[in-house]
């Protein structure tokens, strides 16, 4: 059995035949040696620009701290509940303890780069190009890696719509429009009823929640300041999926398949929809990169990766076993929960492209090129060459025995001496992607030396 399962669902989950459905899942659940936790987490409070309220029911084969388990926001919102959040007499809304330090995620964080143009429904396979260069830290991360936009194309508006649409302000919704023109069943409608229907939203709003279809009698998918709904991309944007993410099959289906979704960045590493959720979280932190990919790429050579298991630094399976079943880790760098920065854990990560990190590490601490050689056998040519690096662990001779660690992650050095991290050498490195944290020792006079090294590419592969 899998060591964990989520399941998601709708707030309504909770009240539906007074609990009755959601108590039978969890029982079943528990049946089986499941011990299970239930929540309704807000997807605004974790950057998706979206009202958009969810049921997670979380099941682990090894029991979970309650506290803990669950994700912690990191956005401001401001977003109200309007259904029953009460579940075997607790309460289950997720509530921000503390004010989290990120705003939220508007729509213009999220859109405003896209074309204002869309492209004709009879042009779905066009690529279109962006506005402008990305606005807001939601545009550079979704549109990493991006050479265009696709699918930015949205269902045409009956000549009806076309007109109430043009009554109704940024803000506005049905309550706006003349009376005569509105559906026969809303004309009945009272003013307090049914606000998201026929609504278009502010530049500076959360959407509304994105269904199956932008349809503008179902919510409020009018574009804030052009006459039509959502398209397909924008609708995926505020559901955050990257932009590297196409979607195929008619104009309807893309459209479900948009909103059937569980938003990407509503998901925690460890939750990653297109991963094993019980490989995810190791080590008190969340996997960064997984079978040589990260976290978020979604792309065919990922997933495919991670379905066979495959490392693709060594060119076959993984070797690092994860339990007694048969499976794999997986698991190349990981992020502390306590640090935004990850770190890399797999010594075939660390020793790829023939110890190129390796040689790069040993360079830039020590100032020159110096040859790497394993172990003790460093000593007889650290003289002859004036300085060699000794290197200890996977294929250089034996381990380095090391003490456990007491601080956040960092690694305790054994030698006769302890130096501080070289800062200098950090000035002239690439953008950060990963950090390295490594201590090396110069043969002769076992000086050690830390360096943290910033790694320019996501790729699998260095250099």
């Amino acid at each position: 059995m899998p060591r964990a399962i989520l399941i998601e669902n709708v707030p309504g989950l909770v009240s539906f035949e007074r609990g009755g459905t959601l108590t039978a899942i969890t029982s079943s659940l528990e049946q089986y040696g499941y011990h299970t936790s239930v929540k309704i987490l807000s997807a605004a409070y974790h950057g998706v620009p979206q009202t958009r309220w969810r049921t997670i029911i979380i099941g682990t084969l090894t029991p979970h701290n309650e506290a803990t388990v669950w994700p912690q926001p990191t956005h401001c919102a401001q977003v109200r509940a309007n259904f029953s959040h009460n579940f075997h007499g607790k309460d289950i809304l997720e509530q921000p303890s503390d004010a989290p330090s990120q705003a939220a995620t508007t729509l213009r964080d999220a859109i405003s780069d896209l074309p204002r143009s869309p492209k004709p429904l009879n042009s779905q396979d066009a690529i279109a190009q962006y506005d402008s260069a990305p606005t807001s830290v939601f545009q550079n991360q979704v549109r990493r890696g991006s050479t265009g936009v696709y699918n930015h194309f949205s269902s045409n508006l009956s000549e009806i719509n076309l007109e109430r649409l043009s009554h109704i302000p940024p803000g506005g919704n049905w309550t706006n429009i003349p009376h005569n023109l509105l559906p026969a069943g809303m004309q009945r409608a009272r003013k307090s009823d049914h606000t998201k229907r026929y609504g278009r939203p502010r530049w500076g709003d959360l959407s509304g929640t994105i269904l199956t279809k932008c349809d503008p009698h179902w919510g409020a998918f009018f574009h804030p300041s052009e006459d039509r709904v959502f398209t397909v991309r924008e609708a995926a944007r505020i559901q955050s999926f990257p932009d590297t993410y196409h979607f195929t099959g008619s104009l309807a289906e893309q459209y479900a398949e948009v909103g059937n979704a569980v938003p990407p960045d509503a998901c925690p590493s460890d939750w990653n929809a297109n991963r094993n959720p019980s490989w995810e979280r190791v080590m008190a932190g969340y996997i960064h990169e997984f079978f040589g990919y990260r976290f978020d790429d979604h792309s065919d050579t990922a997933l495919k990766a991670a379905e066979k298991q495959f490392c693709p630094f060594i060119g076959e399976l993984c070797t690092k076993p994860l339990g007694r079943d048969g499976e794999r880790s997986g698991a190349c760098t990981i992020r502390q929960s306590s640090s935004p920065t990850p770190v890399i854990c797999c010594p075939h990560r660390l020793y790829a492209d023939e110890y190129k990190v390796l040689h790069i590490i040993a360079e830039r601490t020590f100032g020159r090129k110096l040859t790497l050689y394993p172990g003790r056998r460093a000593l007889a040519h650290a003289h002859a060459e004036g300085g060699a690096v000794a290197i200890f662990g996977h294929k250089w001779g034996k381990e380095l025995s090391c003490q456990r660690g007491t601080g956040s992650g960092t690694t305790s050095q054994t030698g006769s001496s302890h130096a501080s991290t070289n800062t200098e050498n950090l000035r002239s490195l690439p953008p950060s992607k990963f950090r390295l944290s490594i201590q090396l020792g110069t043969t002769g006079t076992l000086e050690a030396r830390s360096l943290s090294l910033s790694a320019a590419s996501p790729n699998p592969r260095w250099g």
